[in-house]
């Protein structure tokens, strides 16, 4: 069981509750009676958790961020997760809409970074391998240091992918790499 500032899910009675620190303190008797006494250091130690507070991040509340070549726009993204203390993990949502910029190169940087496709069709290029089609819920994890890049393979919807960066804390440590031509 992991405990949060906000709430606790606890299964009881095959039902799904979400709880609070207070509600376990009120309720530890009837409910949780491996718990000695009625305060939040016990609740911890019991279940050996620290209370940590969830982040929640709407992307509608975040600046878009654009690159474009000579006006046009190749793609937007959202950096949804930065400066974190948890582990050193950068995501976002990246958008490459239906009419953007297509470069014939893609871009590296000496980071792994991995891709979940949210909605869309993706055209994935990786290095000089033959393009691959990919579709909502697919994965590709693509090495540090390895050229890439995911092209709008729809005529008529956007492209929406999750990026997703681990081992920094921060997007500016990406030095993003452009072949001639990218």
């Amino acid at each position: 069981m992991r405990l949060s500032e906000s709430y606790v899910p606890a299964q009881l009675d095959g039902d799904l509750l979400d709880l609070t620190v207070g509600d376990l303190l009120r309720q530890q008797a009837a409910t949780f009676p491996r718990i000695a006494s009625s305060n939040e250091e016990s609740i911890r130690a019991t279940y050996s958790v620290s209370v940590r507070t969830a982040l929640f991040v709407n992307p509608a509340n975040l600046p878009v961020e654009t690159r474009a070549i000579a006006g046009n726009t190749v793609v937007n993204w959202w950096t949804l997760l930065e400066n974190n203390n948890d582990t050193g993990v950068v995501m976002g949502i990246a958008e490459i809409p239906v009419d953007a910029h297509r470069p014939s190169r893609g871009h590296l940087h000496s980071q792994a970074e991995t891709y979940v496709i949210l909605s869309g069709v993706a055209e994935m290029h990786i290095n000089d391998e033959p393009p691959r089609v990919m579709h909502a819920n697919e994965v590709v994890h693509i090495p540090g240091g390895t050229e890439h890049i995911a092209l709008n393979g729809s005529s008529t919807e956007p492209l929406r992918l999750l990026y997703i960066f681990s081992g920094i804390r921060n997007f500016d440590e990406v030095e993003y790499e452009f072949p001639p031509g990218a």
